[in-house]
């Protein structure tokens, strides 16, 4: 995962109803859940979409969506969308307040022969009592064939949990090795990151 996502900047679903459909290099992909991974304490619903093209090279371009809502009973628990860890992270939001979420991320990658190049990056937004609090990431993934069974990994990730903060960015380089069986029953990866936070 990457470091957006291992500290549920996304929401994850629970329970939900997921409709999807595909045609040629097409695919889009809806689903309506409950946005935390445990009790839907405060009873409200997201909305997640994602739409894909892929080619037959290995091409691709990735869009996801999500939007929600919370209120005071459920913002200081989710461990969906990491309130818990608010202060920690710098978001500026008042998880004690009810609130809207939404953000959207935009990804080209090209895979081909187990190797695969990725740029992502997205934007986000809490919103409350007519105030916006953007937050941003992005990141950039390589893995590279060294042979059938060993790969190198590389990333550089780069977020920002309140753009008017400059204090809030945190950069993230990583480097790793990846072995596969040669029967691609078992894997191995070891995996090493530097984190810097701009303290200030």
């Amino acid at each position: 995962d990457t470091y957006v996502r291992s500290q549920s900047w996304f929401a994850r679903s629970d329970y939900g109803l997921q409709m999807q459909t595909s045609y040629k290099e097409f695919l889009t992909r809806v689903m309506v859940h409950n946005g935390e991974s445990g009790e839907n304490l405060d009873q409200k619903t997201w909305a997640t979409g994602l739409w894909r093209y892929q080619n037959e090279s290995g091409f691709g371009v990735l869009l996801t969506a999500q939007v929600g809502q919370t209120d005071q009973r459920s913002s200081g628990s989710s461990l969906a969308t990491g309130r818990s860890q608010v202060a920690a992270q710098n978001f500026v939001w008042d998880p004690g307040q009810s609130a809207k979420h939404r953000m959207g991320a935009l990804a080209i990658y090209k895979q081909w022969n187990q190797q695969l190049i990725l740029l992502e990056s997205g934007r986000g937004d809490f919103i409350q009592s007519d105030e916006k609090y953007p937050f941003v990431w992005g990141h950039f993934d390589v893995v590279s064939r060294a042979s059938e069974q060993l790969r190198f990994l590389f990333r550089y990730e780069q977020s920002q949990a309140d753009l008017h903060m400059s204090e809030s960015i945190i950069k993230t380089t990583g480097f790793g090795l990846s072995w596969v069986s040669a029967e691609r029953l078992s894997s191995w990866t070891l995996w090493a990151q530097k984190h810097d936070e701009n303290l200030h």
